[in-house]
């Protein structure tokens, strides 16, 4: 397992706030280029379907690459992570700046840089998960749900003025300011030990390929693609039933509740990535808004969620899994009903969905991103841990002494 060096004066907390901040500023230009796609697609003369590549294999890059990291930070220390991180971002937006006019290498420009993106986005739930005390976890999560919400409201309001008044390209070279934090992390980042550890690359392969060919199906609706869907599904299930060492186990998929939970947050963050891209475009067809002032829309709703995530770790002392993903899920329905029947009745209607929509979507996701359940790794293939239940109102793996490794972490998060 990783150990966190016995320096005092590198104490885990301390590089929280800037593990944190390089977290909020992946997201920011995540969640702008999202919803910037509108612009790109104006200034390209794309149509919608091309214009939103960019943001669909984007998002394909970082779920991928929330696996890639997870593995890779068990034989990586965390400095060296967070260095790879801050470089591919500013190499992606160097890039992608350069060659503006081309959306071939816009999209190129994306996935290098989302690529760094992925691990802001994935290492501090890694680092709380594996070197913080098991009872400061759902608070610190809690800041990453309100920074997440932060993070859309200022990246579509940011992006909304810069396409407007600058232009959409500018995005790209705004991170590169990153390197600033490198000095930061090499000070306050406790060193740790490399341990070696199993990456599933044939896993992870045959995924990306499967989810590619469904995301250009929904570009082209070309029966061909289906084909390879087929196929990757097919080889998946004879991966994972054939190799030890696969992504996840077949037991992973009669874990009914466990199961449940991973469809729940795979529905939920593809609504609110859709969300995010159709704002603009309601903005523009529906109210006749420029694209910064329909970024405006966002400010309530998301505000409102900021303070919903800064609170969800107090609400996760007091309420159980179960019922705060329940009370979720009926405001994120309620404000898809309300924008559904009455966008056409004036802003304040949608205004109101944005508002119910985001606090709903804070307030689950640190239950999501705490799993309900967890096939040890010390057990049996299959048997639960004695440590860990089914039961949704089960706590979050405990921090011990010597930490967890990422691959105990990617299990808790995954069933592999």
């Amino acid at each position: 397992m990783n150990r966190i060096g016995t320096d005092k004066a590198l104490d885990p907390r301390r590089a929280v706030p800037i593990i944190l901040g390089i977290f909020l500023f992946s997201l920011i230009i995540d969640n702008g280029f999202k919803f910037m796609t509108k612009a790109i697609q104006d200034d390209l003369a794309l149509s919608a379907a091309q214009a939103s590549l960019q943001a669909t294999l984007a998002g394909l890059v970082i779920g991928i690459g929330a696996v890639v990291y997870a593995a890779l930070a068990d034989s990586v220390s965390m400095k060296k992570l967070l260095y790879l991180c801050v470089i591919l971002i500013a190499v992606g937006g160097v890039i992608g700046f350069a060659f503006s006019g081309s959306y071939a290498m816009v999209v190129i420009a994306r996935l290098i840089q989302t690529t760094g993106l992925a691990a802001g986005e994935t290492l501090y739930v890694i680092y709380v998960t594996k070197y913080l005390p098991a009872a400061q976890q759902k608070t610190y999560l809690g800041f990453s749900t309100a920074a997440f919400q932060a993070s859309t409201l200022f990246g579509a309001v940011a992006s909304g003025f810069v396409a407007t008044y600058v232009s959409w390209a500018a995005m790209f070279v705004i991170p590169v300011i990153m390197v600033l934090s490198i000095p930061i992390v090499k000070r306050t980042v406790p060193p740790t030990e490399a341990v070696s550890t199993r990456f599933d690359a044939l896993g992870l392969f045959i995924i990306a390929v499967t989810v590619t060919g469904v995301l250009l199906f929904l570009q082209a609706f070309n029966p061909l693609y289906l084909i390879v869907v087929a196929v990757g599904i097919v080889a998946f299930v004879w991966h994972i039933c054939r190799h030890d060492g696969a992504l996840v186990r077949p037991e992973f998929f009669r874990n009914k509740r466990f199961s449940c939970i991973i469809a729940l947050v795979f529905i939920v963050y593809s609504v609110q990535l859709g969300y995010i891209i159709l704002v603009p475009y309601i903005g523009d067809k529906v109210y006749h808004l420029s694209t910064d002032e329909a970024s405006l829309l966002l400010a309530p709703g998301y505000a409102c969620a900021i303070v919903v995530g800064c609170a969800s770790g107090w609400v996760g002392r007091h309420l159980s899994s179960r019922l705060t993903i329940i009370i979720a899920l009926f405001g994120i329905v309620a404000a898809l009903a309300i924008a559904a029947v009455g966008i056409e009745v004036g802003r304040a209607v949608l205004m109101l969905s944005i508002v119910f929509f985001p606090s709903s979507f804070a307030s689950s996701t640190p239950r999501c991103w705490q799993p309900p359940s967890a096939i040890s790794p010390g057990s049996k293939r299959g048997s639960p841990s004695a440590s860990t239940t089914s039961r949704l109102t089960s706590p979050c793996p405990s921090a011990s002494p010597t930490r967890q490794s990422s691959s105990t972490w990617r299990r808790a998060r995954w069933g592999g």
